[in-house]
């Protein structure tokens, strides 16, 4: 649910602000970001308003969905044996 309106790409504050937590709006918080992730970021800003790239859409991860963004972070492709998904990026670390 990552939105653009949600992003910090000021010098030194980089962060994204999650306005709305499992927590609820009461445990709001910012977290600060990678100059990776940045770098990212703004890679993925620049085609934002592309054509193809669902022009005008508030999310940064826009989709054919009915909520309008990515909902499922895995490969469903049934040629594909293995489930990718972004979660065991976590055991990376």
């Amino acid at each position: 649910k990552m939105r653009w309106e949600h992003i910090d790409f000021r010098p030194g504050k980089e962060s994204i602000h999650f306005p709305d937590p499992k927590g609820g709006p009461d445990a709001a918080f910012d977290l600060p970001l990678s100059p990776a992730v940045v770098e990212i970021l703004k890679f993925v800003k620049t085609f934002s308003e592309e054509p193809w790239a669902y022009p005008g859409s508030p999310w940064v991860w826009p989709a054919d969905s009915a909520s309008g963004h990515v909902e499922e972070t895995k490969e469903t492709n049934p040629k594909r044996k293995a489930l990718l998904s972004a979660h065991p990026m976590r055991r990376t670390f």
